[in-house]
C-alpha cells in the first residue's frame, strides 16, 4: 500500500507540473498577443490625399486643392499642400484646418519660396471619411492672398473671414466652437504683417466673428497691470505662439514670433 501510495504521489506531482507548464504557456500566449496587438493597434494607415507632388506635364502639380461646392462634403475634395495651418477638433469628434503657407485651387508660383497664405477652412469627418469646404476662399486675390473681412466687433455674419495667415493660435472651447489669433498675414486693409485679431467660428451655425484684437496687421501688446484682467488688454501681433486650455476652460497664449512687442504670458 505504501509503495503504492508513493506511485499515486508521483502521477499526481507529475499532472501538476503539467499543468503549470500548460498554465505558463497560456499566459505567455496571453502576453505576447497582447503585445502583436498593440504593435497592429500603432501602425499608421494612409487615409486620404496624394502620395505624388508632381503629376506630368499634361497635369502639372498634385498638390492643390480639390474644393467641390461651398458646405457640401464630397469623396473628391481634399485641402492643397499647406505649412503652418491651423486645427481643431469639435465636440463631435470632426477635424477642422485653416489657413497656412499653401495651396489653392490654382496657383502659379512665381521665382520659387513659399507660397502664399491661405484663408480656406475645412471640416472632415472621419465617419465618413470626406472632406468640406466650409468657409474662406479657394483662390487668391488676383495672385494676393485674401485680405480679412471683418464685419462689427463681436457680430456674427455669414460674410465676415478671417484673413490669409499662416502660424495662428487657435484653441477649442466646451461648446465645441472654434477660435483663432492672429499669425502672420493679410489684415482687413490688405496689408501684410504679424496679427493680433482673435476670431470665433461656430461649427453650428457656420459663422465668424470677429472678437477682439485689431482689424490692422502689427499691433503692439497693450499689457496693463500684470495679473489684473482688463477689457483694454490685448496681445500683440505674432505667429507661431504657444497655446493651452487649464481645466476652467480659461485659453492661454505664451510668447510667438513678432516684430512688436514679444514674450510674457496671457490668459484670456
Amino acid at each position: 500500500m505504501q509503495r503504492l501510495s508513493v506511485r499515486n504521489l508521483r502521477l499526481v506531482s507529475g499532472v501538476l507540473a503539467a499543468l503549470r507548464l500548460a498554465l505558463a504557456l497560456v499566459v505567455i500566449g496571453l502576453v505576447f498577443g497582447s503585445v502583436a496587438s498593440a504593435q497592429t493597434a500603432g501602425e499608421w494607415t494612409w487615409m486620404g490625399g496624394t502620395d505624388l507632388f508632381y503629376c506630368g506635364e499634361a497635369n502639372g502639380l498634385c498638390i492643390y486643392g480639390v474644393y467641390g461646392t461651398l458646405g457640401v462634403p464630397a469623396a473628391a475634395n481634399i485641402p492643397g499642400a499647406r505649412e503652418y495651418a491651423s486645427s481643431w477638433t469639435d465636440k463631435s469628434g470632426n477635424f477642422w484646418l485653416f489657413g497656412g503657407n499653401g495651396f489653392p485651387s490654382e496657383y502659379i508660383a512665381t521665382g520659387g519660396g513659399t507660397p502664399p497664405p491661405l484663408n480656406d477652412l475645412w471640416e472632415f469627418s472621419p465617419s465618413t471619411n470626406e472632406w468640406t469646404w466650409m468657409s474662406g476662399s479657394s483662390t487668391l486675390d488676383n495672385g494676393s492672398p485674401q485680405p480679412g473681412i471683418y464685419g462689427t466687433l463681436g457680430t456674427p455674419v455669414a460674410g465676415n473671414t478671417p484673413g490669409a495667415r499662416s502660424g495662428a493660435s487657435n484653441w477649442t472651447d466646451s461648446s465645441g466652437n472654434l477660435w483663432l489669433f492672429g499669425g502672420e498675414g493679410v489684415d482687413g486693409d490688405n496689408e501684410w504683417g504679424y496679427l493680433n485679431d482673435l476670431w470665433e467660428f461656430r461649427p453650428s451655425t457656420n459663422e465668424w466673428t470677429w472678437m477682439g484684437g485689431s482689424s490692422t496687421a502689427n499691433q503692439p501688446g497693450v499689457y496693463g497691470t500684470l495679473g489684473t484682467p482688463s477689457a483694454g488688454n490685448i496681445p500683440g501681433g505674432r505667429s507661431g505662439a504657444s497655446t493651452w486650455i487649464d481645466k476652467n476652460g480659461n485659453f492661454w497664449l505664451y510668447g510667438g514670433d513678432t516684430t512688436t512687442v514679444g514674450g510674457g504670458i496671457a490668459s484670456r
